[in-house]
């Protein structure tokens, strides 16, 4: 009898100790259909740039934003080195009144929800996690690639990691983990910090499944 796997994520006692109370949150979805550019994207994008940009007009209020400011805290390796959560690079983008970085209809929403609530959020393809998962201090000479092609340097962070190796979340984001147009099946990691207001998860969960029922056609995994 094939046993399901799960894909709860737990948090390694390292990465509890630098930063007690850390959560995180994991839901699937399947069915999705994953394009480019979605029109209907279009305004849901609008009204979270208009929001985001409230918040941030420059670097310095990007520093400010408390979950960024919780985890340089808990890492100061982020702030010695040139090693930018990908969550600092989307906030800054949205500070210059830059362009949004469009790649597909997944990982854009993941950034969207990610910008709506100000937190470490986003998407991954289920096919490419080999359970169990686990967020914990990466070794010295790890490294994974970014969409973008970049290799990052991992050691000494907090990284969502599988049977496999490296996936990327809390601060980075992963090619090898990246929804693509052939994923139908995605989970969604949320990763709130001790911080006020913490996230309130059934309006999460509650949020991403609208999302993703009317944007690109899928359903939550029950269990």
């Amino acid at each position: 009898m094939r046993v399901a796997q799960s894909y709860e994520i737990r948090i390694g006692d390292e990465v509890e100790a630098r930063l007690p109370g850390l959560a995180c949150f994991s839901y699937r979805f399947t069915g999705a259909r994953v394009g480019t550019a979605n029109r209907k994207i279009e305004s849901l994008r609008d009204r979270v740039l208009a929001s985001a940009r409230e918040r941030v007009q420059n670097a310095m209020d990007v520093r400010r934003l408390p979950s960024l400011a919780a985890f340089s805290r808990a890492f100061p390796e982020l702030v010695r080195s040139a090693r930018k959560p990908w969550l600092d690079e989307l906030y800054r983008t949205v500070s210059r009144r830059d362009p949004f970085p469009v790649v597909n209809d997944a990982l854009d929403l993941g950034r969207l929800l990610a910008l709506h609530y100000c937190l470490p959020i986003s998407f991954l393809d289920v096919s490419t996690l080999a359970p169990p998962l686990i967020v914990r201090i990466a070794p010295p000479g790890a490294v994974l690639k970014t969409p973008t092609d970049k290799m990052v340097d991992l050691a000494d962070l907090p990284v969502l990691w599988d049977s496999a190796g490296p996936v990327g979340p809390p601060l980075f984001e992963s090619l090898r983990a990246m929804p693509t147009r052939r994923t139908t099946d995605l989970l969604l990691v949320a990763f709130d910090p001790p911080v006020e207001p913490r996230l309130d998860e059934a309006e999460l969960r509650s949020r991403s499944a609208n999302w993703l029922a009317s944007l690109l056609g899928s359903r939550p995994v029950e269990g």
